[in-house]
């Protein structure tokens, strides 16, 4: 079976944004063993500077402050792309200007100090809040060594009772998973669950720049 896991984040929607501990910066002032490595679709929504896709800023840039057309930037310590605060540069007349993506969906259920030997194949739930929860929600994780998802499965023809599954990226690649835009060395294709559990993800180290791909999954 093949399944290729992608995640389309839409230029329309809420322009707040959920305070993630970062700095902001005014641009307009001056798991259970190694993932294999799999092939990689075209990077997600990164600007370019002379053919070349530019990192994105250190901080968070200040919304409505300028910026590349198509640039998008992660911020945040999460495994889970949902828990962090995501910066788009969005069309305004004939320039580009950052608006701020609300993070959505976030289950902020992750234990402290956990490892993938001490989590991998548990019972986990996410409703600990009260909230309505469907077998399409998960949460995703860091550990010390990898990531776990608490999850029902990557699909439904693979859905089994929740508990968390684990993954260990490969052994050159970073045990956590890198914030989309942000700066990177070398060429890297590091895998962080995406045959394994829903919001699993693929991301690509090409010309300096963490970029989000697609994997294909047997």
């Amino acid at each position: 079976m093949t399944r290729r896991t992608s995640l389309v984040l839409r230029l329309v929607g809420a322009t707040a944004l959920a305070a993630c501990g970062d700095t902001y910066v005014d641009l307009s002032a001056p798991i259970s063993s190694d993932s294999a490595q799999v092939g990689i679709d075209a990077g997600v929504g990164i600007g370019t500077v002379g053919g070349v896709r530019a990192p994105c800023p250190a901080d968070r840039p200040r919304e409505n402050s300028t910026c590349a057309l198509g640039d998008l930037c992660e911020y945040g310590p999460s495994a889970d792309m949902a828990c962090n605060a995501t910066m788009v540069c969005a069309s305004v007349g004939t320039t580009g200007a950052w608006e701020a993506r609300l993070p959505e969906g976030c289950h902020d259920v992750c234990p402290a100090n956990a490892d993938v030997a001490s989590l991998d194949g548990k019972p986990c739930a996410l409703d600990a809040d009260g909230s309505a929860v469907t077998d399409a929600d998960e949460a995703v994780c860091n550990t010390s060594d990898g990531i776990c998802a608490c999850t029902t499965g990557p699909d439904r023809a693979s859905a089994h009772p929740r508990r968390w599954v684990c993954v260990r990226p490969n052994s050159v690649c970073p045990r956590q998973r890198p914030p989309i835009g942000q700066r990177c060395d070398g060429a890297l294709w590091c895998n962080y669950g995406s045959c394994a559990f829903k919001r699993g993800m693929v991301v690509e180290c090409k010309d300096g720049v963490w970029a989000q791909g697609g994997a294909t999954c047997h």
